[in-house]
């Protein structure tokens, strides 16, 4: 009887194992999340959901970008669906083990990224001058603290939103008092966010920057 044990112990561990691999696999399998008519509103998706239906077409299955948004809502809704169902029994389990794998890795280009500028004011000067801009060597303050990943997640998450969520509100307010405290010239931090246009070699360059989520901090008298 006793000898069996390790057998029963080893039998047991594969099975463990061999659910938590499979579970896992599900839970990372590339299956599209539910897509709603406001991520169809995003301008990347917008863009990405014309250039398939301009695709569909040439390739004989006629697609206008608004059937092919209504398809794609209705495909999602029920695969992405079924998928969620199958792991609420788990959800638990990844919530405390924190192994949960919520974000689809690079499922398409971001054809309108944001920038992050962080602007200040000093004392006695009534315009702004550029402190920090994402990828500008000549406007590197801080650089080195607003390139780790953990901040920079904060701030370059959400740029397509049409308000700026309480994360980056806050990161907003703590990098300002940060600019302020560090140098006693400055008055007022503004910290926004420029959003852009990538186009591809066979479109017309879009010169048009926008500004997005801006957050104005002053010191306090």
């Amino acid at each position: 009887m006793w000898a069996a044990m390790p057998e029963i112990d080893a039998r047991l561990r594969a099975l463990v194992l061999a659910i938590v691999i499979a579970v896992h696999g599900l839970a990372a399998a590339p299956i599209p999340h539910v897509v709603t008519q406001n991520d169809l509103r995003n301008p990347v998706s917008a863009e990405e959901v014309r250039r398939w239906a301009e695709r569909l077409t040439a390739l004989g299955l006629e697609r206008t970008p608004e059937q092919l948004g209504e398809e794609v809502i209705w495909w999602t809704e029920r695969i992405g669906g079924a998928h969620r169902a199958a792991l609420a029994p788990f959800r638990s389990f990844f919530r405390i083990t924190g192994t949960n794998q919520g974000w689809a890795l690079f499922a398409n280009p971001d054809t309108h990224p944001v920038r992050l500028q962080i602007r200040i004011r000093r004392e006695g000067r009534a315009g702004y001058e550029i402190a920090f801009q994402r990828l500008d060597p000549e406007h590197d303050w801080a650089a080195d603290l607003l390139a780790y990943r953990r901040i920079r997640g904060v701030y370059d998450a959400g740029g397509f939103r049409n308000k700026p969520r309480g994360n980056y509100q806050r990161f907003a307010k703590w990098i300002s008092h940060r600019a302020m405290a560090a140098d006693p010239t400055i008055v007022a931090v503004e910290v926004r966010s420029l959003r852009t246009h990538t186009t591809t070699p066979s479109q017309e360059p879009d010169p048009r920057i926008e500004v997005r989520h801006v957050i104005e901090t002053r010191r306090e008298p």
